[in-house]
């Protein structure tokens, strides 16, 4: 137990205030021996125990009344370590809340509420108890720091709103520091709102190394109180969250030739639930896709915890326009994870670009299958990049002046492929691009290939130095033939094949190099829908700046159509300010919040050994007296109602008045002279 108001301790001392006053009282009403009447005193023997004992009755309820009043002025508190620091709260210790208002903080709880809310509930009792001087609030979705007065309330706040933005704490609480710091705070505490979640917490990242060292150079009095909800509190129900991998427009030739094309919307859906499915009977979620103002009905099979969907084809009608819309799937446990937007355009003809040191047939003509060729040459000009969607580079890797136009090529979403040069330097002589460089040829050995179901046979390779994903290895060796590396919104690819060589077994079959440059080019042609698919929190822009008061909701949760644009899921049309057009643009919840692992007790103790850290965990129960800090009023003020109710009752049994067995007059009776009264 612990006061909230320790400085009224002065006052206890006054619980001795009754028995002075007794004692005081005692010394007015000396006793004195009198003959005449100690014989009427005999009778009353019996009772003068009872009588002194009914004395001091009186005496205990008094002090009893006294020292809880004085109690009651102290405010008493149960509620283990946060009600013992409750107590040291003064004028100058600030609260920083961080509050995590991402996807998975939706959850129902068992009581109907979501997880965010029940901890808000908690967090807010505990904030009108203790009182201090500062609170404020850094949380998922706020741009900067909020401090809030003291009368507010959490709950009654847009903080209660939920948020489509990815919460990390090692940016959350990285900011937290750096208000500290920056508003000089001695004494501080961090109390965080928020799943165990790995998305949420990421305790690998090497941003929580450099956030222990700014802790320990800080003179800050910093402690930590984490609050989370108990598993038995959660809604025990199934909770799934979908998600839309990639999606394009194709136009199919009718069977009718007079017919117009028929125009469908090509997608892959993924579906992810939080437990695995009945082994022992087939399942299957039934997912709506509304484009525009119609909903067509999607059953995807259910057969783990993750499941795939692809080639979902819906019909769009017979033009080939933009579309914009939603897929969603049955109501459940979670309904932040329920629902994804997206937008369609139409599939364009992909513009290649060569740049080539040696000539290829064989990159020309698959080129010229696979899109349309914009230009062929020996080196980059300046402006060849700006309507391109492919990008093919034999030769050796490009510059220090061509590899800036390359690199913002990809950050937009173009795709690359290098192939080398038919006679390589020394490694030490050859360029890197992204820390990747063509090492050594390797020719004259009859080898085998493998690129998921393709196999494939070549005599000659140049092997790959760097990290990159291995696409295609060797099947002896298991060395990469061909790789990529993600850089920004699009890709770079590495082919250590001869191209130049036209009686090359990789030319003369062809099928492994065709199947390259058609993966690459299906993702380009992706990649106008990509660009216009956001993550929550991380918008960017498309064709110039995005500035808000030009934005429109064209699907979504209306409530939040006034709020910033690039925090809530929906579709957006936004007017471009550097250019007279608009674009749509999809903004969805980060892929990775959907149903994240969790961490266990012992993973938080072994991250922060030496922070001064509490976990508070919330039962499932909510309402009056369930709250994280308790005050004993109720106890106290019954013990002062009892006691003044014992005291006076026996104060009213002992004033009674009584039947006198004689009175003894003071008058003077005269005599007379008789002798006779």
């Amino acid at each position: 137990m612990n006061f909230l108001h320790p400085q009224y301790w002065w006052l206890m001392p006054l619980v001795l205030l009754p028995i002075v006053i007794h004692l005081i009282h005692r010394r007015r009403h000396r006793e004195l021996p009198w003959a005449a009447t100690m014989f009427l005193q005999q009778p009353g023997e019996n009772r003068r125990g009872r009588a002194r004992l009914k004395r001091w009755l009186i005496l205990a309820a008094r002090v009893v009344v006294v020292a809880a009043i004085v109690l009651s002025l102290l405010r008493p508190m149960l509620g283990g370590r946060l009600g013992n620091l409750a107590g040291q709260f003064g004028n100058q210790r600030t609260v920083i809340l961080l509050l995590d208002r991402s996807a998975s903080m939706q959850r129902k709880t068992a009581s109907g509420v979501s997880l965010q809310t029940l901890l808000l509930q908690q967090v807010d009792e505990t904030l009108q108890i203790v009182q201090p001087a500062r609170r404020v609030v850094i949380g998922s979705g706020l741009a900067e720091p909020l401090e809030m007065s003291v009368d507010a309330t959490l709950l009654r706040s847009p903080l209660n709103d939920p948020s489509d933005s990815a919460a990390t704490l090692p940016d959350l609480v990285s900011r937290a520091l750096q208000y500290i710091s920056t508003n000089e705070l001695s004494q501080a505490e961090l109390w965080i709102c928020s799943d165990n979640s790995h998305a949420a917490w990421q305790l690998d990242s090497p941003a929580w190394q450099a956030i222990r060292e700014s802790v320990q150079a800080s003179t800050a009095d910093l402690k930590v109180e984490q609050f989370v909800v108990d598993d038995s509190a959660l809604d025990p129900g199934m909770n799934r969250s979908i998600e839309v991998q990639s999606l394009r427009q194709v136009s199919q030739p009718a069977a009718d030739e007079q017919a117009t094309s028929k125009t469908q919307l090509v997608m892959s859906l993924r579906v992810i639930q939080d437990q695995p499915p009945d082994q022992s009977q087939s399942e299957s979620v039934e997912v709506q896709v509304n484009v525009g103002e119609v909903t067509h009905l999607v059953q995807v099979p259910i057969q783990g915890v993750v499941n795939q969907q692809t080639n979902v084809r819906v019909p769009l009608g017979d033009d080939d326009q933009q579309r914009f819309g939603w897929v969603a799937l049955p109501p459940d446990s979670n309904p932040a994870d329920n629902r994804w937007y997206f937008v369609s355009t139409p599939a364009d003809a992909i513009r290649l670009g060569l740049v080539m040191q040696a000539s290829s047939d064989a990159l020309w003509g698959a080129a010229d299958v696979l899109g349309t060729v914009a230009f062929e040459s020996d080196e980059l000009d300046d402006e060849a990049l700006a309507d391109l969607g492919v990008l093919l580079w034999q030769g050796d890797l490009p510059g220090v002046d061509d590899q800036r136009q390359i690199d913002a090529f990809l950050q937009r979403g173009g795709q690359v492929v290098f192939f080398p040069p038919a006679t390589l330097q020394t490694a030490t002589q050859t360029n890197e691009f992204q820390s990747v460089r063509w090492n050594a040829w390797q020719r004259d050995q009859e080898r085998s290939g493998q690129w998921g179901p393709l196999e494939f046979a070549y005599r000659s390779n140049c092997s790959i130095a760097g990290e990159l994903v291995a696409e295609a290895v060797d099947e002896p060796t298991g060395e990469a033939l061909i790789g990529s590396r993600q850089v920004g919104r699009g890709k770079a690819w590495f082919c250590g094949a001869d191209v130049t060589d036209r009686n090359s077994q990789w030319v003369n079959q062809g099928a492994a190099l065709f199947y390259l440059l058609h993966q690459v080019t299906r993702a380009a042609t992706e990649m106008p829908n990509q660009t216009r698919q956001q993550t929550a929190g991380k918008v960017r822009g498309l064709s110039g700046d995005m500035d808000a008061s030009f934005v429109t909701q064209l699907c979504g949760d209306s409530q939040f159509a006034s709020r910033a644009f690039g925090d809530h899921a929906g579709v957006y049309q936004v007017e471009l300010e550097s250019a007279d057009s608009t674009e749509w643009v999809a903004v969805n919840r980060p892929a990775a919040d959907a149903l994240a692992k969790e961490y266990g007790d012992s993973e938080f103790t072994k991250a922060f050994p030496d922070w001064d850290w509490n976990r508070n965990t919330i039962q499932s129960s909510v309402g009056p007296g369930s709250g994280l800090l308790q005050e004993v009023w109720s106890a106290i003020w019954m013990l002062v109602i009892v006691g003044l109710i014992v005291e006076a009752c026996l104060s009213l049994q002992g004033g009674m008045a009584k039947p006198k067995a004689m009175t003894l007059s003071s008058r003077t009776t005269p005599v007379d002279q008789g002798g006779r009264s």
